[in-house]
């Protein structure tokens, strides 16, 4: 899950950094959910105070699971870019065979 919060005001804005077509927005007690799935489903979690139709930036928690939420970061902006996706290497080859299998 990829967790968005407003960009900080100070931050320049580029018209790309919006997003748009997010998917449909679940509210919950921690935010609004949603679900943007375009090559790769991505959970997202949209802070309060947070618009889809503005600047947005990811935040990132420094923990032991840094680096696989940077890949998982990396995976969704390629994929809501239109550009290719690289495999996830957080699976193993057979994880992501068995993933295939799944109905």
């Amino acid at each position: 899950m990829l967790t968005l919060t407003p960009s900080p005001d100070f931050l320049p804005v580029e018209p790309s950094a919006v997003l748009v077509e997010l998917g449909t927005h679940r509210p919950s007690p921690q935010g609004s959910h949603a679900v943007h799935d375009n090559r790769i489903a991505t959970q997202l979690l949209l802070l309060p105070g947070s618009k889809a139709n503005r600047s947005l930036a990811a935040l990132i928690p420094l923990d032991s699971q840094t680096l696989g939420r940077v890949e998982a970061l990396v995976c969704f902006w390629r994929g809501y870019d239109k550009r290719p996706v690289p495999p996830d290497t957080r699976m193993t080859i057979p994880q992501r065979h068995e993933r295939r299998q799944l109905p």
